[in-house]
């Protein structure tokens, strides 16, 4: 009897909607850490007292709760999306790779082997271009009106 009414009290005790408090150093650190923002405030005349809210702290107290350690791995045993760490070389040489093949461009088939034509961010010079109107106009291609080069 006295079992079954000690197990109902303690039932009745836990805090459903509170949320649990940190740990010792998070709330110190925080603490800490608010007081100085609001010193730091007052010297600059930003704020009348020198004092920290009780609303300061407890921000601050959340904000070092998720920067710790322990706040990581818990969210890691969440089963949140995680990401394993990219090297950074490697990141390096996708975008590298990337950025080659937005340069070449595969262009027709040419007896079933594509051919890939370099884009350069530059016009070409003009004396190339003159160069390939001469050798069309040599072959008996017409080149059409305004892609003449004077």
């Amino acid at each position: 009897m006295i079992a079954n009414r000690r197990k109902e009290e303690t039932k009745k005790t836990k805090a459903v909607g509170v949320p649990k408090k940190g740990s010792t150093i998070d709330q110190v650190v925080g603490r800490s850490r608010a007081k100085r923002n609001a010193a730091m405030a007052a010297r600059r005349g930003l704020a009348s007292s020198g004092k920290a809210t009780a609303m300061e702290i407890e921000q601050q107290i959340k904000k070092q709760e998720n920067k710790t350690a322990a706040a990581k791995l818990k969210k890691q045993k969440k089963g949140k999306q995680q990401r394993l760490p990219v090297d950074p070389k490697e990141r390096a040489e996708e975008r590298r790779k990337i950025r080659e093949a937005k340069k070449t461009l595969t262009v027709g088939v040419n007896k079933g082997k594509k051919q890939s034509v370099t884009i350069s961010s530059n016009p070409p010079p003009k004396r190339a271009v003159a160069a390939a109107v001469h050798a069309m106009e040599k072959t008996g291609y017409s080149i059409p009106q305004g892609m003449f080069v004077a």
